[in-house]
């Protein structure tokens, strides 16, 4: 019996349970968005300035990173794209990151901050167009990808 008391004085707090569940689902989706606006500008074999200051404006701007500063952002850009300019390849590494993303509002986050990338330098490359499919593809459930717009 002691042990069982044991296990139960051991337990967070509901309240502290939440918070970390919430920090946990924020730095997900992060990762994510921070993967999805790298492998945009990555598409072209590299990533320009414009790029990287647009991703650093969205989270900026956005009500679901407001814990992340523009520090964080750039910083957090400029560490995936080295690991994806190590690697070679910025797709296959990428889908993990994004598929751990499985709420609809932080998949529209992930594609919108995708979508902001590539239209950064005002027009959308076509390795852009084809890196953005694959990012709804991992991200979205295979029945609304046919809803989804090119």
């Amino acid at each position: 019996m002691s042990h069982r008391n044991a296990r139960q004085s051991s337990r967070m707090p509901p309240a502290d349970l939440r918070e970390a569940h919430r920090t946990y689902l924020e730095e997900t989706l992060f990762e994510a968005v921070i993967t999805a606006g790298v492998v945009v500008a990555f598409a072209d074999g590299r990533a320009d300035t414009l790029e990287r200051a647009e991703l650093v404006h969205f989270v900026e701007q956005s009500r679901w990173l407001s814990t992340f500063t523009p520090t964080d952002t750039s910083d957090a850009f400029d560490s995936r794209l080295r690991q994806f300019e190590m690697i070679g390849s910025t797709a296959e590494a990428a889908m993990g990151s994004l598929r751990r993303v499985g709420d609809r509002a932080g998949i529209c986050e992930v594609i919108a901050a995708a979508e902001r990338v590539a239209l950064a330098d005002g027009c959308m490359q076509s390795s852009e167009t084809e890196v953005l499919k694959l990012i709804r593809s991992a991200v979205m459930p295979a029945s609304t990808i046919l809803l989804a717009p090119d």
